[in-house]
């Protein structure tokens, strides 16, 4: 199963989160799409995740709900969120500096700037997120770039690091749904690598940046191929 990348939507017309969730899937379908036409119920489902989320915020919202003190209380709750601000005011661009945030998207040229604002979000995440393991009878916060792989074995999940392999109770599909969903992929049925730590991609193995050799199934190769190039492209290497 593909793994998503959860995206909220808040804005107070039901119709523009439509229009914006018809656009995203013109150009990607790595997101799992929510929307909210007011923030508590944002606020509240935000709550439940075992991850970061995607905001698409809207500044300017009814009943005297305000995007900027709403993304103060994001960033409290999930400080690993990257927040989005969009709106159809153009004067609204010097408030955001307010409030943490990643970009500003003018609502008349969405169209033009949403696909940077999302790489922009993507990068952050792939950056900046964390995970909490179970090991043993301690916890162990992991900065999700550390990783390289994780493999499932005798029914314990290894997290490879390139100082430390973490042998912890989460299943590899539960781990795998707290991972920013750009940077890794599942390469095997036991196997998921880290894009970023990939030194070469052969026809039936990866070698990761340690010299780890990791295996590739037929079934998988070419969507690693692909996202693979993907990343590749994305961070402005060069491919020969």
């Amino acid at each position: 199963m593909d793994l998503k990348q959860p995206l909220l939507i808040c804005d107070d017309s039901g119709n523009q989160i439509r229009n914006v969730e018809q656009l995203i899937e013109t150009f990607s379908d790595s997101y799992d799409i929510q929307g909210f036409t007011n923030t508590e119920a944002l606020l509240e489902e935000l709550a439940t995740f075992g991850q970061p989320a995607i905001i698409l915020l809207d500044i300017v919202l009814k009943n005297g709900e305000d995007g900027i003190e709403t993304a103060k209380r994001i960033h409290a709750l999930s400080p690993d969120s990257p927040i989005i601000f969009i709106s159809a005011y153009l004067e609204k661009v010097f408030d955001v500096y307010e409030a943490e945030h990643c970009y500003f998207v003018y609502k008349p040229i969405m169209t033009e700037k949403l696909p940077a604002a999302l790489a922009k979000a993507q990068r952050i995440l792939s950056q900046s997120s964390f995970m909490v393991l179970h090991e043993t009878s301690q916890l162990v916060r992991l900065r999700t770039d550390e990783i390289l792989c994780i493999d499932r074995s005798r029914r314990m999940s290894m997290v490879t690091t390139a100082t430390k392999v973490y042998q912890v109770k989460e299943s590899r599909k539960e781990l795998e749904e707290r991972l920013p969903v750009d940077s890794f992929i599942q390469c095997h049925r036991n196997y998921t690598v880290n894009l970023a730590k990939i030194r070469q991609l052969s026809s039936d193995q990866i070698e990761l940046e340690n010299g780890l050799l990791v295996p590739v199934s037929r079934r998988k190769h070419s969507s690693v191929a692909t996202a693979f190039h993907s990343w590749l492209s994305r961070f402005g290497e060069e491919i020969l």
